[in-house]
């Protein structure tokens, strides 16, 4: 049954649809990873009557093919292409590396365990309402991946079960290289996991965060691949519901992965 600090529906439905003001948002997400009546809420919310998620399942009208020939976007993408984070690229990655060992060093001895199966677990990515993400190791393939974790209080969960099982099912359909591959998936000794594409790099967020805004024609071509890697996603019947900087990882390289499709 919802309690009384539950939100209210409406509000539920501003936050399905992009809407909640953003100082809400932490909140909200914060009170539904804990609420079962409110995440069920959430699944079931009539989406019908956002304009914006009708006209991205119609797909792409043929003659906006057009735009992607104008001259003005061929040079953003070219001009995105020399200076997205190329000037330190090679300094970028060594210091994401040194602090990614220094992390890592630290978490070790707070891990829950050291091995799941054939992946030796190395540090803590992140984690939400939906799962805890670990940078992991696969002993034989010595390949290190994202490995994405059913909390253990959610395996009594019915709901939380079926919406992990439609996240393994939804990435594994996927191929794509501005898509977060899946490489690997199912339950080991009753613990639920996802093996994905390990992305050296960081999100837009904090890209944003580090660099403040970016010039016209870079923004222009990252959110070119965010659009290209969504548009494979809607021809499996998939709208990717939670598309913020956040979940929008950039390579050093300058290529996008979309991430969370959960």
């Amino acid at each position: 049954m919802p309690s009384d600090n539950c939100p209210e529906r409406p509000e539920l439905k501003q936050y399905v649809q992009g809407t909640l003001p953003a100082e809400s948002v932490g909140h909200l997400e914060a009170h539904v990873a804990t609420c079962v009546s409110c995440e069920e809420t959430l699944c079931d919310l009539d989406d019908s009557a956002d304009l914006f998620l009708v006209a991205l399942r119609k797909g792409a009208e043929a003659n906006e093919e057009r735009y992607l020939n104008e001259p003005e976007f061929k040079a953003a993408v070219v001009a995105a292409h020399q200076n997205i984070v190329a000037a330190d690229n090679d300094a970028f990655s060594e210091k994401l590396k040194d602090k990614l060992t220094e992390k890592e060093s630290n978490q070790l001895a707070d891990l829950p365990f050291s091995q799941l199966g054939q992946y030796e677990l190395i540090s803590e990515i992140g984690r939400g309402g939906m799962g805890i993400v670990y940078k992991a190791r696969h002993t034989k393939l010595d390949r290190i991946v994202a490995l994405k974790v059913l909390p253990a209080e959610k395996l009594s969960n019915p709901q939380a079960m079926a919406r992990f099982e439609r996240e393994m099912s939804a990435v594994g359909r996927l191929q794509h290289p501005n898509i977060v591959q899946a490489s690997d998936a199912g339950d080991i000794d009753g613990i639920h996991y996802l093996a994905m594409e390990y992305v050296e790099g960081l999100n837009l967020s904090d890209l944003i965060k580090k660099h403040g805004p970016l010039p016209i024609s870079d923004a222009c071509e990252l959110i070119r691949q965010v659009a290209v890697g969504l548009q494979h996603a809607f021809e499996f019947g998939l709208v990717h519901r939670d598309i913020k900087p956040g979940n929008l990882m950039l390579t050093p390289q300058g290529h996008v992965k979309l991430l969370d499709l959960g």
